[in-house]
């Protein structure tokens, strides 16, 4: 078992599955020159029809991105969490959409892997953390990992996935080490890490504010603190943002979710951070996927416990 660091881990990612399936293909801007890192050595083993440098125009590449994953291909697309508003469009209207627009007939196995800059002085249009917006997006796989073993794991799912994934990477942790398995090592989607359980109260954490950095250790003091007064912390590294985040760990990481505790580096409202307290209050939804009648998920009577 290997000890690399965050950004290492990303790049180990991307090389064994490119080499793994040639219908994977790297797409972005200067990655060629590997200028953030996580492309190093990709030109040189797989060549320019493989390693795509792309013009300043994401709302170009990322549909072309999208165009490439409908007829058969696996692009992997770097960029900015910042610079994914300039793409929303193709990213919410077309590849979250093409499935159930298509009747289920196209898969969309494209990959965004978005950094997140802040806290360094890179300014409003460089700091976004935007992935809750889009956990609010049907059709996507938000990602959100926090250590290398994650990032490593994850990322090779998210390749392997038919459906379009928004890769969200923590650039506060690019030089975070960590152990990451031999081999495969894939990381399931929808299995969160439960780094030290209880029963008093349940503190849940996402990318940066998950494990303990250059930048952050909020969330390990906050659970240590409440140790020392005698609290049962539980302490959860969600690793993907998702409305069902509190179903999936409620009942086998805490009793309830009246003490949870949602720590991130992102906006206060609107986010996943506010899910875990309406839990309790069903959701009344209508079924959207073309493969299935509505009427085979009637709507739930919403009510309070």
């Amino acid at each position: 078992m290997a000890v690399i660091t965050f950004l290492q881990a990303i790049n180990q990612a991307i090389i064994e599955e490119m080499r793994r399936d040639e219908s994977v293909i790297m797409m972005g801007e200067d990655i060629r020159r590997a200028i953030y890192g996580a492309t190093a050595g990709l030109l040189d083993e797989f060549g320019e029809k493989r390693v795509l440098d792309t013009p300043l125009s994401e709302n170009g590449f990322f549909g072309a991105a999208i165009g490439a994953a409908v007829v058969g291909m696996r692009p992997i697309v770097e960029t900015l969490s910042s610079f994914m508003w300039v793409g929303m469009d193709q990213i919410v209207s077309q590849a979250a959409k093409m499935r159930y627009m298509f009747g289920g007939q196209a898969s969309i196995p494209v990959v965004f892997r978005a950094t997140m800059y802040y806290g360094g002085g890179a300014a409003a249009h460089h700091s976004d953390r935007n992935y809750p917006m889009f956990m609010n997006v049907p059709g996507l796989k938000i990602a959100v990992p926090s250590c290398p073993a994650d990032a490593k794991g994850l990322l090779k799912t998210a390749v392997r996935d038919d459906d379009p994934c928004l890769f969200f990477e923590d650039g506060t942790l690019f030089g975070v080490r960590g152990e990451v398995p031999d081999g495969e090592a894939l990381v399931p989607f929808g299995e969160a890490n439960a780094l030290r359980r209880g029963t008093d109260c349940t503190v849940v954490a996402i990318a940066g504010s998950a494990r303990e950095s250059g930048v952050t250790t909020l969330t390990l003091s906050l659970a240590r603190a409440l140790a020392q007064a005698g609290k049962k912390v539980a302490l959860v590294d969600a690793n993907m943002d998702d409305p069902q985040l509190a179903e999936r760990l409620g009942v086998s990481v805490c009793a309830g979710w009246d003490q949870t505790c949602p720590v991130r580096w992102n906006w206060t409202k609107c986010s996943i951070r506010t899910r875990p307290y309406s839990v309790r209050e069903k959701d009344v939804s209508l079924c959207f996927d073309p493969t299935k009648p509505w009427a085979s998920s009637p709507p739930a009577k919403a009510s309070r416990s």
